[in-house]
């Protein structure tokens, strides 16, 4: 009788495994792995944010003081004359015209500014003969004269630059051709030389954190075909403070620092994408898996036991089975009930049944049943 019992008792199993062969596999709960994604999350966040602030200098806007500074000095030689025992006259006098010869001039420029920069200078000299009538708001000729061909100055990682010119007039030369005008048209005139020093200035490098591009002229005004013995010079020294003000600006300092704060971005939003999954099993939704299980439960109440327990897989010859009709077979014959453990909420269960040392499992999977 025995043996013929033994003989119905055939199922379908697909793997026995021994103690020595189960691998231990940790599982966590619903409720912990969203805690885990949480803290990871929030964690990954932060050191990605600290990381990405290390690695990137951050400018705020700023004003930035620069002043131009000037002084203009000029010489009056004479010809020769049997009055003056000096070859020339300071600035600031009375000047016989039909005693001077030439006029040196000196230009003197200065540049400064509260942070290290490169900047770009062009400069030339240039000579301005204006003949108007006698109110000096009507012109009747003007022509331009580059007395000193544009120059460049460089000033390279530094606050100031100084530029110093000396240039010679010709005073009888110009004078000449005011008085000529005068003469051949027998009108009324006002002349002048107007000689200035024209600098203009621009950042060096296109990608600069303040922008100077402008252009100053420091002058001088020569009186010409003057009826009067007695002529007068006009200058205008440069003295000006000025600001810019300085973009905000933002550079990669430390470009390792930098990939680690990216990583760290990636890990985060790895995490926040499992949380967002977590949280959506939190909806009422019915799934292929827990309509199989609700379906064994709802049909096999009087069979099935559920079990708060995980079995012991470890100490135990495990046996597994494929199907739960199969299951149902080794039931009826060793008359023991059915063991139900839900192990990961919405995703795997066990049914079993254990005899003796023997587990006879049924593992059901969410992802077996999708497919």
């Amino acid at each position: 009788m025995r043996k013929k019992k033994e003989e119905e008792f055939k199922v379908e199993v697909t793997q026995t495994l021994e103690p020595h062969e189960l691998k231990k596999t940790v599982y966590f709960g619903y409720n912990t792995r969203l805690l885990l994604n949480i803290l990871i999350c929030i964690s990954f966040l932060g050191l990605g944010i600290f990381y990405l602030i290390e690695s990137i200098n951050f400018s705020k806007e700023e004003s930035i003081r620069y002043k131009e500074n000037s002084s203009l000095d000029y010489k009056v030689y004479l010809k020769e004359n049997d009055f003056y025992d000096t070859p020339y006259l300071t600035k600031d006098m009375a000047y016989i015209a039909s005693l001077i010869d030439t006029i040196n001039i000196d230009f003197n420029y200065l540049f400064s500014i509260d942070t290290i920069s490169n900047m770009d200078f062009s400069y030339g000299i240039y000579g301005n003969l204006i003949i108007a009538d006698e109110s000096g708001e009507n012109t009747y000729f003007e022509k331009e004269y580059n007395l000193l061909n544009n120059k460049q100055v460089n000033m390279v990682e530094s606050k100031s630059q100084e530029i110093k010119e000396n240039i010679s007039i010709d005073y009888g030369y110009y004078n000449r051709l005011a008085n000529d005008f005068k003469m051949s048209y027998a009108i009324d005139t006002t002349s002048y030389l107007k000689v200035y020093l024209k600098i203009d200035k621009k950042n060096a490098e296109k990608e600069t954190k303040f922008d100077l591009n402008d252009t100053d002229e420091l002058a001088i005004t020569i009186p010409l075909s003057e009826k009067a013995i007695q002529i007068k010079m006009d200058y205008m020294n440069l003295n000006e403070t000025n600001q810019v003000l300085a973009q905000p600006e933002v550079a990669v300092e430390d470009m390792t620092v930098l990939v680690i704060s990216i990583i760290l971005f990636l890990v985060s939003i790895i995490s926040f994408i499992k949380i967002i999954r977590l949280l959506s099993l939190l909806k009422v939704r019915s799934s292929n898996f827990d309509k199989y299980i609700n379906k064994i439960l709802s049909e096999y109440d009087r069979l099935v036991v559920e079990t708060v327990s995980c079995p012991n897989l470890t100490d135990n010859n495990v046996i597994k089975i494929k199907k739960f009709e199969e299951l149902l077979d080794v039931r009826d014959n060793l008359k023991l009930p059915i063991m139900y453990y839900l192990l990961v909420k919405h995703h795997k269960a066990y049914f079993y049944i254990k005899h003796n040392n023997d587990i006879f499992l049924l593992t059901v999977k969410a992802v077996d049943l999708e497919k």
